[in-house]
Order: C-alpha cells, then structure tokens, then sequence
C-alpha cells in the first residue's frame, strides 16, 4: 500500500494544471516539472527545479493524458524543454506510484521489468466514458 503525500505531476495541458490545484487542495505536496511557459496554480504548487528532482522528492509521480506520442518523450505543451520518458523512469525507484494515461505497452513492459509501479489510468472505464463527452462536445458532436 503507498502512502501518498507529495505528488510530481510531469508535462501535459491545462487539466495537468487543474489537477495540480485540486491536489494542492486536498493538502498534497505538488510540484510540476515542464511548466515553466504558463502560469502556475495557486498556494501549495511549487516548479521543480528538474524532472528527476520532481519525482525522487514525490511519492506518486502523474503523467499526462496521452502520456507520449513518440515512447521516448512526454507531451509537455508548456514546457520550453524536451521532457524524455526515459528521465522520468530512471528516476523513479520502486517505492514511486506512477500513473500516466494511454500509456504504450512498450513502457508498461518496461515499467514492469524494473519492478515500477505503474498504472494507465484511462484503462479505467469511468475515465474513458467521462472524458468522451467534452472530447465530443469540443468536435462539435
């Protein structure tokens, strides 16, 4: 069972910021790594100086929602640098929580190997159907 306290969230768009704010919220200890081109959420949400350091001080690490295009970066619209996912990984020991969304099997694999803790949470169904609606209503459907 992890205890969770202090939460990394790394790259992704504005519901990447949204969700840094509500954790802030609920009293977790957030910093966000490639972030550095917005501005940042209010009280309790600080910028990590580096992608490893984010996520060695954090006990859950959260990707984006698409995680990467590529397998070999995170998508990160805000951030002015490349984010790889490799940086992300190496820097998460087994005793991290790692959640990211629409993950490549070829990372699960690679997570899995190294004894990592991960979880595609758009696998779960309530995600899926929730997310499809504003993902329709924004396509004009």
């Amino acid at each position: 069972m992890f205890k969770i306290e202090s939460i990394a969230v790394i790259g992704g768009d504005i519901r990447q910021l949204y969700l840094a704010e509500r954790l802030a919220a609920d009293s977790y200890k957030v910093s966000l790594s490639g972030f550095d081109n917005c501005d940042l959420p209010g009280e309790g949400v600080s910028l990590a100086d580096s992608v490893p350091g984010a996520v060695k001080q954090a006990d859950c690490v959260i990707l984006p929602l698409i995680t990467t295009n590529d397998s070999l970066t995170v998508l990160s619209p805000f951030s002015s640098d490349t984010i790889a996912l490799d940086d992300v990984m190496n820097a998460a020991d087994q005793s991290k929580l790692i959640l990211g969304g629409m993950m490549p099997p070829d990372i699960v694999i690679k997570a899995g190997d190294r004894g990592q803790k991960l979880i595609d949470y758009y696998e779960r169904e309530e995600l899926a159907v929730l997310n499809a609606i504003p993902t329709a209503l924004s396509a004009g459907g």
